[in-house]
């Protein structure tokens, strides 16, 4: 796959996750991520009356890394260097 097609995908997911159904748009919701899973095993996820699956709620690990994508995606936007973990800090000369 070439490179044009990773980002085209990249842009594709990220306009997914960044709306409805998944982007929490409620003001009275204290999550951004909807639909992420905390503890599937021991039941401690919120399961809407009428479904067998949890859905609806948010973790922080899901909201922690959609505010990682958005954060990745602006950079990109920008044309600025992204971050890696191997490098989390930006060459602020290239800026």
């Amino acid at each position: 796959m070439s490179d044009e097609k990773y980002t085209q995908a990249a842009l594709t997911i990220t306009q997914t996750l960044l709306s409805e159904p998944y982007l929490s748009e409620s003001p009275d919701h204290q999550g951004l991520l909807l639909h992420s899973i905390y503890h599937e095993p021991n039941g401690w996820d919120y399961v809407p009356v009428g479904q067998n699956i949890a859905s609806g709620e948010s973790s922080m690990w899901g909201d922690y890394h959609i505010r990682e994508l958005a954060i990745q995606m602006g950079r990109v936007i920008d044309e600025k260097p992204t971050y890696a973990y191997f490098n989390c800090l930006p060459n602020f000369r290239n800026q």
